[in-house]
């Protein structure tokens, strides 16, 4: 990918592509606590009024489901929870 295809540096961005190759032990080090750094400012930014409209509804939709509907800790069980988790999220995103 060429420099001008790549995100731009900022607060959520890292400073660096992870693709570069010999780097120093250090370097590495630096790179990856850069990346841990962008990531938990993703997780972690404010939202906005509009993604925040949902989240009681979601919270206490996905608690109470868990408990209804998975009674038993099966496998299927687990993949049809995270199933309907991902069909809701990818809904109402």
């Amino acid at each position: 990918m060429s420099e001008a295809h790549e995100l731009p540096a900022g607060p959520l961005r890292p400073k660096k592509s992870w693709g570069k190759e010999n780097l120093g032990k250090w370097e590495t080090h630096r790179l990856r606590k850069e990346m841990i750094r962008c990531f938990a400012a993703r997780i972690t930014r404010p939202v906005s009024a509009h993604e925040n409209r949902f989240f009681p509804f979601f919270f206490f939709f996905f608690l109470f489901s868990f408990f209804l509907f998975q009674t038993s800790f099966s496998i299927w069980g687990t993949a049809l929870y995270l199933f309907r988790l991902g069909i809701l999220g990818l809904i109402f995103s």
